[in-house]
């Protein structure tokens, strides 16, 4: 489920710009306050939240009707774990992180994300498969002219390595960009 707070500024820090948001529960009503510079928005703001959350129920619905093998390469930085913690969580997805295995335990430790032990978690360095993805590379991208020393040095990063996954048919799909 997604957290309220994030929520509220997802929507309501673009359309103003500054001021403060808070959400207050009663019951299984949620209502918004949201101050600016110019005065009140509780109406507009508690609108776009209630279709905000309906369209992300139905995202998460149709995720768990469809479950999808999805790789994150950015598997060491924290809104990536905790996300990847909420989607294991909800039975979202099956999630590959690729990194450091020891660092993603230890992170996950730290940030209380109980799930990630149900992730397939990859170390570039040690995977089992590198090779076999190094000439998967290798043939891919020979006519361009790499070698297959730099395909060897490629599957080490772990954003050719996540696509090489899906290329092979060990994945559906690829989310990266919180760090690259």
């Amino acid at each position: 489920m997604i957290h309220n707070h994030e929520v509220l500024s997802s929507i309501l820090s673009p359309a103003t710009g500054n001021g403060i948001g808070f959400i207050s529960k009663a019951g299984s009503f949620f209502a918004s306050i949201y101050f600016s510079g110019n005065g009140f928005l509780g109406n507009f703001a508690l609108t776009k939240y209630r279709k905000y959350m309906e369209l992300m129920k139905q995202i998460i619905q149709h995720a768990k009707q469809d479950k999808q093998r999805i790789v994150l390469p950015e598997g060491t930085e924290e809104r990536t774990l905790k996300a990847a913690d909420r989607a294991i969580a909800d039975e979202m997805a099956d999630i590959i992180l690729i990194g450091d295995h020891s660092e993603i335990e230890r992170l996950a430790d730290k940030w209380g994300l109980s799930n990630i032990k149900k992730a397939t978690i990859i170390d570039p360095v040690t995977n089992p498969d590198k090779e076999f993805y190094a000439d998967l590379l290798y043939n891919l991208r020979k006519g361009k002219g790499m070698t297959m020393e730099e395909a060897k040095e490629k599957v080490l990063d772990p954003l050719y390595l996540g696509c090489l996954i899906i290329k092979a048919g060990n994945a559906d799909g690829q989310l990266a960009g919180a760090m690259n």
